[in-house]
């Protein structure tokens, strides 16, 4: 397909879904706050049970080497089980608000994290969100907005054609360019797992040695 096509596509496949973009973006986002100020909610108790924990995954970055296949396993696990579910609540009438709080989930752990590093870290928490938090999820988190709208845009279908009591005579078609554009998503999330394994880990140790908690 040449370059200006896909280009183009993208674009057009924005601005037909600009609304479930919005709908996934707030939902995303009152994730991300919800961990963020559940950060704050921590006791001291909690909280000094999280900086032993970092201080000893520091302390082990440290001394020991990154298994990098592990992390990407782990990533592409993790990534293929939160896309499968979407994928197939996509099928569903039901799985459009649990599609959501999955999202919402996502949001919790990324905002939970960054707040806990932030608030435990102050500025070297900054640092260490930007080399090791934010590279993979710059590529993760749009792929799983990306594959959650194309799941409630086919969740919508589905609704609409009941309601009209019709079903199209495509919807096979339908259905296989569905799948299909959730696999290239995926596709795409594995670049996040990537990075996430072979380049975070590097970032990661050269500053572990200059955090302090």
């Amino acid at each position: 397909m040449p370059k200006y096509s896909m280009r183009e596509g993208i674009s057009a496949h924005i601005k037909s879904n600009m609304g479930l973009y919005f709908l996934v973006f707030v939902f995303l986002s009152l994730g991300i706050a919800s961990g963020a100020f559940t950060v704050r909610a921590l006791d001291d108790v909690q909280r000094q049970a999280l900086i032993k924990y970092m201080q000893g995954f520091f302390q082990i970055l440290t001394t020991n080497s990154v298994d990098s296949i592990a992390v990407l396993k782990q990533s592409i696990i993790n990534n293929v089980q939160t896309i499968a579910v979407i994928w197939i609540l996509g099928i569903t009438i039901i799985g459009i608000p649990i599609s959501l709080f999955i999202i919402g989930v996502r949001g919790f752990i990324l905002g939970f994290t960054v707040g806990f590093l932030l608030n435990g870290l102050g500025w070297q928490g900054l640092f260490f969100t930007a080399l090791a938090i934010l590279p993979q999820n710059l590529i993760i988190i749009p792929c799983l907005a990306a594959v959650e709208v194309t799941s409630l845009s086919f969740s919508l279908m589905i609704i609409h054609n009941r309601r009209a009591k019709k079903w199209t005579n495509n919807y096979y078609h339908k259905f296989l360019s569905y799948t299909v554009i959730i696999l290239i998503l995926f596709a795409f999330s594995i670049c996040g797992s990537l990075i996430e394994a072979y380049i975070v880990p590097v970032f990661i140790k050269l500053m572990s040695s200059y955090l302090t908690l």
